[in-house]
């Protein structure tokens, strides 16, 4: 397939060296650029995406985040009483920003979860078979910086809310990767909100193991600024008797997208989706 400029652009910067990353990023950089290589940017002739054809109309792309980039120095508002905080500020995890983490939550790097008993749910998530052909998926695998997982221990009913907040202060590409296993039985309620500056461009991946009689309500609130660009792929593994409730609230810029992949792999269990897109 000949590519086009953008398509180019996005190769080159899948090509760049990054040695201060881990080898499992590093080897998946590898592997997601041959994807790219492969089908490129998505468009209408892709039936999924028929109706957004990022080919013809994404005509700019940013450089990706420089984790060298000092980011630029935020206030962090209250927006959820009693919830507990988790602040990503472009891109990286932020703890000095966050509250205490809640009983029976665990907050993880990738090197964390490859190197404890999580290895074979997180090594599950990436070979994910929704994400085979998706290119956009394949950019976020190939440019991202680090990736973010949570771990909910069995049995546990996580009384706070938890409330994820994405900030992108900079005027350049974010690829955020976050992965939440719920074990047997537990249950937890996950807010997402995402502040984006005007000319970002965020590529977002958030990834759900619910396992036996797990429950997670999953809130997700996203503002995109008319400039930017934002793209945003959920996928939710169920076992039996798991719970999985998903309420999406978008302000969506003429380039918007969400892509949702749910996977039922036991009886009885009950996934919903429900939202609200408001168009300008």
């Amino acid at each position: 397939m000949q590519k086009n400029t953008i398509e180019t652009q996005y190769t080159q910067q899948l090509s760049q060296t990054h040695p201060h990353l881990p080898k499992t990023m590093l080897n998946m950089r590898d592997a997601a650029k041959a994807q790219f290589d492969n089908f490129g940017l998505p468009h209408r002739r892709v039936e999924a995406w028929k109706y957004t054809d990022l080919r013809s109309v994404l005509k700019q792309i940013l450089p990706p985040a420089n984790l060298d980039v000092k980011s630029n120095a935020v206030t962090i508002e209250n927006q959820f009483e009693g919830a507990a905080h988790i602040v990503i500020q472009d891109g990286i995890y932020v703890p000095k920003l966050s509250s205490a983490r809640p009983e029976g939550v665990s907050i993880l790097s990738l090197e964390q979860a490859l190197s404890s008993d999580l290895k074979r749910q997180v090594e599950a998530a990436f070979a994910n078979p929704n994400f085979k052909n998706d290119s956009i998926v394949a950019l976020n695998t190939g440019l991202k910086t680090s990736v973010l997982v949570l771990h909910i221990t069995a049995n546990d009913v996580v009384k706070a809310p938890v409330h994820i907040h994405n900030i992108f202060t900079q005027n350049v590409a974010f690829y955020t990767h976050i992965i939440a296993i719920v074990e047997e039985n537990a249950k937890i309620d996950i807010i997402e909100t995402q502040s984006i500056s005007t000319n970002s461009q965020v590529n977002h991946v958030f990834q759900v193991e619910l396992q036996q009689g797990a429950t997670l309500n999953h809130i997700i609130i996203q503002d995109s600024p008319k400039n930017s660009l934002n793209l945003r792929t959920t996928t939710a593994a169920l076992a039996a008797n798991a719970v999985y409730n998903l309420h999406n609230f978008a302000v969506h810029t003429p380039l918007s997208r969400h892509s949702i992949f749910v996977d039922v792999n036991g009886e009885n269990a009950h996934p919903s989706l429900s939202g609200v897109q408001l168009v300008e």
